[in-house]
């Protein structure tokens, strides 16, 4: 079974601005780093994922886009 990863996992993960949705997010991405589950994420949730850190969370651009080329 392959998972879609959200946006909202994604920002979870990346602000950390709420530590129950933060554990929740780094659970996600430490077992896809660990090849216990297999995970996709769509074009189209990092472009929504860009859009809220940048326009929302007020992120440099090129920060946001090194850290979701980490995704």
């Amino acid at each position: 079974m392959v998972y879609l990863i959200d946006t909202n996992i994604i920002i979870w993960f990346l602000v950390g601005d709420h530590q129950e949705h933060l554990e929740v997010a780094t659970d996600i991405f430490t077992k896809i780093e660990n090849t216990q589950i297999k995970a996709e994420i769509l074009d189209s949730v990092l472009i929504e994922a860009y859009f809220v850190l940048v326009k929302f969370y007020k992120l440099p651009k090129n920060e946001v886009i090194e850290d979701l080329k980490k995704c």
